[in-house]
């Protein structure tokens, strides 16, 4: 007997027997030691119905039942071999293990590490985007998602490669996504994309085998879940949990790209630098990870029932295990009626040393830089570690570290008997012979 055409979608395998006009969908629904339970749907070549069964492939028993089933429905077809061919190749797909390779033979990776320009998100790998609730986390993955998959730049970040997304939404459904998603594209002047949306009720372990089957039928390499919590189950807080999630997302493929949402603990709300929330491994298992936060300050305007709100969003680097990147500030701008979906959403991309508070998240040298751009001189070294809240040796020891962004003006000493402390301005500032001596 001639052998099918098999098509793998992560545990379904789609076989075709042109010869006998027959098709099967084999669906693996367990996998251990002593059984590989499976359902299959067993349908002619013009899609007609002819039997579904769920079939322990390892039980002769079980295969010769299915195979008197069928033979009362197609008595010229060889339904010994058709099930026999299913079961070798189903098992030897479930049971395949990673390939061992030479990596001194291995071609190295040549494509960009990340699918943007920003370096937001690695390819193949997962990042995490996370902050307290209402600090525009979905809102900033869904107009990234949106701008990657349309290949368009968006808020200054330019893909890098063309992506398909697929938005798993714990926490919405498809109609809160659709007014969200059209409305970003008004504001930034974009099509409407085509990003598929999947709202699941089980946990994300739970849908793996189906998540792995659209992905690949779909062709889609990048997913965003949103958000962890509710796609952990049980226990979100345990690093055996963790490793659950990402070995569904790792699963998805070598050329899958994922962002993981997630929130932090109450307990670090207030914190200048929070970690996300659960264990350690959360963030540890991500390849980047960043921390999203929103200044306090909101700008409000009404025109007539309409309400536009400006807010300041800092994005700031948590850890990245291929190099560190400086923070990215964005103005946030939404238009629309109260409690009801925007009409307009724009991210517009903005310098985060404009914000003190922001800055205080992204850590001491840009904090000293959004000092220094707001007094707009140079600053002896005490005011500075003053308005800072640091040590005036840390602070000196930071501005020292990094003369491509700061310069010593004044050296410190004694002026007519009176010790005087060194002064520090912003490069940029004197290099543009904006109020400091060249």
């Amino acid at each position: 007997m001639a052998k099918p055409t098999v098509t793998p979608h992560g545990d379904t395998l789609e076989f075709l027997w042109e010869q006998h006009a027959v098709a099967a969908i084999v669906d693996v629904t367990d996998d251990d030691r002593d059984a590989i339970w499976v359902e299959i749907l067993f349908r002619s070549a013009t899609n007609t119905h002819l039997h579904r069964t769920r079939l322990n492939l390892l039980a002769t028993q079980s295969r010769a039942h299915v195979i008197k089933e069928l033979t009362k429905r197609g008595p010229t077809v060889p339904w010994g071999d058709v099930i026999e061919q299913i079961a070798e190749i189903t098992i030897t797909h479930v049971r395949r293990t990673p390939d061992v390779v030479d990596l001194s033979t291995v071609v190295p990776a040549s494509q960009d590490l990340f699918i943007d320009s920003e370096d937001l998100v690695p390819a193949g790998k997962v990042a995490m985007f996370y902050g307290p609730g209402g600090s525009m986390k979905s809102l900033f993955a869904l107009a990234y998602t949106g701008a990657m998959f349309q290949g368009v730049s968006f808020a200054g970040i330019h893909p890098l490669r063309p992506v398909r997304g697929l938005y798993v939404d714990y926490e919405d459904d498809a109609g809160l996504g659709s007014g969200r998603l059209r409305a970003i594209c008004r504001g930034h002047e974009m099509p409407v994309p085509h990003l598929d949306h999947v709202a699941p009720v089980a946990p994300l372990p739970a849908c793996a085998r189906w998540l792995r089957a659209e992905v690949s039928r779909r062709k889609v390499n990048l997913v965003v879940i949103d958000s962890y919590i509710a796609a952990a189950g049980a226990d979100p807080e345990t690093s055996g949990t963790v490793e659950r999630v990402h070995a569904v997302l790792r699963s998805l493929g070598p050329d899958v790209s994922s962002i993981l949402i997630n929130h932090i603990p109450k307990a670090e709300f207030s914190s200048k630098r929070s970690s996300p929330f659960g264990s350690v491994m959360g963030p540890n298992r991500a390849r980047t990870a960043w921390q999203f936060t929103l200044e306090d300050d909101v700008e409000e305007k009404f025109d007539g029932d309409l309400r536009t709100q400006t807010k300041m969003l800092g994005v700031t680097q948590y850890k990245s295990n291929y190099g560190s990147h400086a923070p990215l500030a964005f103005k946030v701008t939404i238009t629309g009626r109260p409690g009801r979906l925007p009409d307009l959403v724009t991210f517009d991309r903005t310098d985060i040393t404009e914000s003190i508070s922001l800055s205080e998240k992204a850590g001491t040298v840009t904090l000293i830089e959004a000092c220094l751009a707001a007094e707009n001189k140079p600053v002896p070294v005490d005011e500075i570690a003053a308005a800072i809240g640091k040590s005036e040796n840390a602070t000196t020891t930071a501005l020292r570290r990094h003369p491509e962004r700061f310069v010593q003006v004044g050296k410190g000493g004694f002026s007519n008997g009176k010790p005087q402390k060194a002064t520090w301005g912003l490069k940029s500032a004197r290099d543009a012979k904006e109020g400091l001596p060249g």
